[in-house]
């Protein structure tokens, strides 16, 4: 029986590493986005355009932030991000918790 539950422990643990692993690379991601590096590697808002259509532009003329398809894009991106992070740090203070047993 301990077998078993030593099994389930360390696939578990297993699950838990790789799971962080995917959201420190979805963080890494949204960030880039967030950045708007035309250099970087995730360069979208600098072509947003082609993916949201001609009314994609986040901010008028003015310089004041429009609404719209990118406007809602960049607060989906936003929201992701924060509930990734927030997985992450769930993941990491269960981990410690497990150290600490």
């Amino acid at each position: 029986m301990q077998q078993v539950v030593d099994e389930a422990n360390e696939i578990s643990h297993k699950i838990v590493d790789s799971t962080r692993i995917a959201l420190k690379g979805m963080i890494n991601i949204l960030n880039g986005i967030l950045r708007r590096d035309a250099n970087g590697q995730y360069d979208m808002l600098i072509n947003m355009t082609k993916f949201l259509g001609k009314d994609a532009s986040i901010v008028g003329a003015d310089g004041a932030p429009r609404g719209g398809k990118a406007s809602s894009f960049l607060n989906n991106i936003i929201d992701a991000l924060q509930k990734f992070q927030n997985t992450s740090q769930i993941l990491n203070e269960i981990d410690a918790i497990e150290r600490n047993n």
